[in-house]
């Protein structure tokens, strides 16, 4: 779920030296919507939800600012979540780039099912790495096109790794 509070109180302070504001990335994997209380901590609160269930209370909850939608889940993308999402005052959904490369040939409807629904009612995406290497790294230009091979405007490619992430950070208290 994150770094100690210890650790990260550090980190920050070593950051601030430098002119740098780290905000915290708290991850919760949830089957239930009872999974969702043992979210603490303060930072961008992100949700993998296992379940439709689990997903529908991620939406609702105001400390809650991203679902990330794993492989097989494209059908949390919906009407209702960007119902939910739009009524509590916004989010997003987040696709790893990570399950595309790594996974099998379901992987690529898995990211263009999820890219077209999300860009069909409106819901912000966040599109990540999740790189462990830096030979893991994306460049922005691939993703824009990864982006407009499924059938998404160019512009909003590189909107979803920049200005939207951008724009939740701000929402949790960075500065930008």
């Amino acid at each position: 779920m994150g770094a100690p509070e210890g650790e990260v109180g550090r980190l920050k302070s070593v950051a601030a030296r430098y002119g740098i504001e780290v905000i915290p990335r708290v991850h919760v994997v949830a089957d239930t919507a009872r999974d969702l209380a043992r979210i603490r901590g303060r930072g961008l609160v992100v949700v993998e939800p296992t379940s439709l269930e689990a997903a529908r209370k991620a939406a609702i909850m105001r400390s809650v600012r991203v679902i990330r939608v794993r492989p097989g889940m494209q059908r949390i993308v919906d009407r209702s979540t960007a119902r939910l999402l739009r009524s509590r005052g916004g989010g997003a959904i987040e696709l790893s780039l990570a399950s595309l490369s790594r996974g099998g040939v379901g992987s690529w409807r898995w990211f263009t099912v999820s890219l077209r629904r999300a860009f069909a009612y409106g819901i912000d995406v966040v599109l990540v790495s999740d790189s462990e290497t830096r030979w893991d790294v994306w460049h922005p230009r691939h993703i824009e096109g990864l982006a407009s091979l499924a059938g998404i405007p160019h512009e909003l490619g590189l909107s979803w790794i920049s200005n939207t992430p951008r724009s939740l950070l701000m929402e949790v208290g960075g500065s930008g």
